[in-house]
């Protein structure tokens, strides 16, 4: 697994290289883009980590996207909103 150059500050790789880890920047995010292309039928598995209590206002998300910034873009989105992050909100966006 490799990362584009400037994540470093906020990402690492599990020393197996099998797994990594996403920390907040500066900016308030932890974004991650890979040059690397995954065909059909690529797994993956993750584990989100996000703040406990009621949090009303805060919204944590994860996403996986396809040629970002392409007008024939799909996207899908995991959205746990504050209020009770026992509840994912998902969303998907097909061809941009």
């Amino acid at each position: 697994m490799v990362f584009d150059a400037g994540v470093e500050d906020h990402a690492s790789i599990d020393a197996d290289g099998r797994g990594f880890h996403i920390f907040e920047d500066n900016s308030g995010t932890a974004r991650v883009r890979s040059s690397s292309r995954y065909g059909t039928g690529t797994t993956f598995s993750g584990d989100v980590m996000i703040p406990s209590g009621e949090t009303s206002g805060i919204v944590s998300s994860f996403y996986l996207s396809s040629l970002e910034g392409s007008t024939t873009q799909d996207e899908i989105d995991f959205e746990w909103l504050g209020k009770n992050n026992m509840q994912v909100q998902t969303n998907y966006y097909v061809n941009g």
